[in-house]
């Protein structure tokens, strides 16, 4: 299959650019009883600092596969993975998203590429917003 130029495009954008963009989005849509983190990365850093990094992150209870973002809304914990254009999410982030969601959590069933997908997933819990209401 020959990609179009708007894929190759998309597919140039790197995931913390949408991981951006996305988390810009939700500190202003979001009304102030939904609160919602990132998290950071800790596998995104190549050679021995990013090894060193990863380290002691492990040692600190960091799990590398836990999704990119967190939403409270309600008392219900929802998680969203960020990936770029055309990626999705890893069998160790299937595993830990299936680890969470046994604890309670709610995480996305694929991977969020960007913000339309985000809104999506926000719509799909009734999570309102400042574009959207739904309660």
């Amino acid at each position: 299959m020959v990609k179009t130029g708007h894929q190759l495009l998309l597919e140039s954008i790197p995931e913390e650019v949408i991981h951006i963009q996305i988390a810009d989005w939700l500190s202003k849509v979001l009304f102030p009883d939904t609160y919602f983190t990132t998290v950071e990365v800790s596998n995104q850093q190549g050679g021995n600092a990013g090894r060193n990094k990863q380290g002691r992150n492990k040692r600190r209870g960091v799990k590398t596969s836990f999704p990119d973002i967190l939403i409270i809304h309600k008392g219900q914990c929802y998680l969203m993975e960020v990936k770029k254009h055309g990626k999705h999410a890893t069998k160790d982030q299937l595993e830990e998203h299936n680890k969470i969601r046994a604890a309670g959590g709610i995480v996305h069933d694929d991977s969020v590429h960007n913000i339309d997908e985000a809104r999506i997933f926000l719509k799909k819990h009734n999570i309102s917003t400042r574009e959207i209401g739904y309660d």
